[in-house]
């Protein structure tokens, strides 16, 4: 899905790819469409980015749900807490590094964030004045979760640039007409 929001230009100067890398190498939890979702959304931005001339930046945003939890319930101290949140957050650079190392020489800067994925991806856009977010769409909760996702929304919704939500390979929508 395409969604073209007006602009000055006729032009995408700046690309963001939004990508969500597996941190745990190993794991057998690791689902192969998001790895495959991963790699097209960098080749797809990437070859818009040589078909603009435009600059290309990749972000991961990333979370730690359980660091709340910890620190309140579990009564952990708050330096135990940080050591774990910087143990995950150090797995989240190396599997985004692993993710765009095949594509290094295209891309002008690599981002990694903490926090909540539209909300940020949203925030850098605007804060880095992207001109088009490239990003992958699997979830599917909810009517609108079947035809664009959830993160894709939240983009959509904050962002004030063009974006472009790519589906899984093979994926087929269950709406039919």
């Amino acid at each position: 899905v395409w969604i073209e929001k007006p602009s000055n230009g006729k032009t995408h100067d700046r690309i963001l790819a939004a990508v969500d890398p597996a941190p745990f190498e190993g794991d057998p939890n690791v689902n192969p469409v998001r790895e495959e979702l991963n790699t097209s959304i960098l080749q797809y931005a990437q070859l818009l980015a040589q078909v603009e001339e435009a600059e290309l930046s990749v972000l991961h945003v990333w979370s730690f749900d359980l660091e709340m939890a910890l620190q309140s319930r579990a009564g952990f101290a708050d330096e135990a807490v940080a050591e774990v949140c910087e143990s995950f957050r150090q797995k989240h650079e190396t599997a985004l590094a692993q993710l765009v190392a095949p594509y290094r020489r295209n891309i002008s800067h690599v981002h990694l964030v903490k926090g909540h994925a539209g909300e940020e991806i949203a925030r850098l856009a605007a804060n880095e004045s992207i001109d088009l977010i490239v990003m992958g769409t699997v979830c599917r909760s909810g009517l609108g979760g079947l035809l664009i996702g959830n993160t894709a929304e939240t983009v959509l919704d904050h962002a004030n640039c063009s974006t472009v939500a790519l589906k899984p390979p093979g994926f087929v929508s269950p709406v039919h007409l």
